[in-house]
């Protein structure tokens, strides 16, 4: 049999072709070796993982799950290189986005290994929602732990929108015990958590019960406390159904941080401060006060602050209430310097800022207002309670009315505050000042 011309170069062509894929193949597996040889000298993770993934494309699961396995292994390693390369978490994440469980939780176990932000992105999270296994879910807040524990908490919250994929994540979760140790982590984020934590706040709300930490009312503090937009945190709180319920549940079990958030409310929100006082919060301090006696400071302050606010409603309720005559009954023994700051602050904004003389008239017949009028008034070494006791004592002294007048100059009758008051002249050297309580000292009582 004869060739002819053109079955004769149809055939080097073929034979040519071989030639040329055989030296190809040739060539990569030179290149493999060459890779190889590199690998056993320097343990570059970074060819481990570039293998796993050469091997995945082509569709060889097996060899791919092999370098995978061996990554892992060597990360562990203190010789090994490049486990955190941008190159490393790039082709694990290509591999991620359309494997299968198992592969991915060997990626996952890896990617614990480098615990940077850059391992996070919307194809693996959508892997694991894809696949919805405890186990990888279970892996995926090991890994979210870890990287929020060793990197800059500024930059995964603002940059790495590390927040989203901690809520999102919480839709698959049975258990809630590790993640509220990463809301945990959160707590030091004070830049601008009133514009991040807002979702991530409502989900710690829902799953509260499984919070053993107290983590969410960190957040919570953090985001009230903030210097930026803190009073819209506290109205995006406000607005939470649940939220007023149970900070005052956990206020009736004598949580701390209750009464700091409380605290914060009560400075920043003229809302805040009437619905927590229409949820009983004065009568729960008042229950409170002898059981958290070493907390008397911060009680006093929250109640002082309550009395800024000039509304009818909440100022009959303050003075009316237990925890506010419990202050005014305390020995001068029992105050230290601050307390005695908030109540001179807290008197002299009822009788100057809130003039109304059916409001002094309860103060002087049902309270012990006079009792620490006495008390304030020896408190030499702090000007401005001194000058806050004068002020509320001259205001209700040039009362509009004689009737009640007298009757203050009849309360005060035998009290320490008469005998402080009859040697005014050694406190201060205003003879304005002078001239007008000696004025009321000599006003008779008919």
């Amino acid at each position: 049999m004869y060739l002819t011309a053109d079955s004769a170069l149809q055939l080097l062509q073929e034979k040519r072709n071989k030639f040329q894929v055989e030296i190809r193949r040739k060539r990569t597996e030179n290149t493999f070796q060459q890779k190889r040889a590199i690998f056993v000298q320097n343990k570059d993770l970074e060819l481990l993982a570039q293998y796993a993934l050469e091997y995945y494309n082509r569709g060889d699961l097996q060899e791919s799950e092999n370098y995978l396995i061996r990554l892992n292994e060597y990360a562990d390693s203190q010789y090994s290189a490049n486990l955190k390369s941008i190159n490393t978490i790039t082709f694990l994440g290509e591999i991620a986005t359309n494997c299968d469980p198992h592969i991915l939780a060997l990626v996952l176990s890896i990617y614990q290994k480098i615990y940077l932000p850059e391992c996070l992105n919307p194809y693996l999270l959508s892997q694991i929602q894809r696949f919805e296994n405890s186990e990888l879910v279970k892996q995926f807040v090991v890994l979210l732990h870890k990287i929020a524990k060793n990197n800059p908490i500024n930059h995964l919250v603002e940059q790495c929108d590390f927040v989203s994929y901690l809520v999102e994540i919480s839709l698959l979760l049975d258990n809630f015990e590790e993640w509220f140790k990463i809301v945990e982590v959160l707590g030091a984020y004070i830049n601008q958590p009133s514009y991040y934590f807002k979702k991530l706040v409502v989900t710690c709300i829902k799953f509260i019960e499984q919070d053993t930490d107290l983590a969410t009312f960190q957040i919570m503090l953090t985001m009230i406390s903030c210097e930026k937009d803190n009073k819209n945190s506290i109205n995006y709180l406000l607005a939470n159904a649940g939220f007023v319920d149970l900070i005052m549940d956990r206020l009736e079990k004598s949580m701390m941080l209750s009464i700091s958030i409380i605290t914060k409310i009560v400075e920043e929100s003229d809302e805040g401060t009437i619905l927590f006082i229409q949820h009983g919060l004065l009568k729960t301090l008042s229950n409170l006060y002898f059981e958290m006696r070493e907390n008397q400071t911060a009680f006093i302050y929250i109640t002082a602050n309550i009395c800024f606010l000039k509304n009818d409603y909440v100022i009959t309720e303050v003075v009316t209430s237990e925890i506010f005559n419990t202050i005014l009954a305390l020995d001068e023994q029992e105050l230290d310097k601050n307390d005695f700051v908030y109540i001179s602050q807290m008197l002299k904004q009822l009788i100057r800022k809130y003039s109304n003389e059916q409001l002094y008239h309860y103060l002087l017949t049902k309270t012990d207002y006079v009792y620490m009028l006495g008390h304030m008034m020896k408190q030499y070494e702090l000007p401005e309670v001194i000058q806050n006791t004068i002020s509320c004592v001259l205001h209700m002294a040039n009362s509009q009315s004689d009737e009640l007048t007298k009757l203050f100059r009849y309360k005060i009758s035998g009290k320490p505050i008469e005998s402080v008051l009859t040697n005014i002249q050694y406190l201060f050297q205003d003879i304005n000042i002078i001239e007008k309580v000696y004025d009321f000292l000599n006003i008779k009582y008919d």
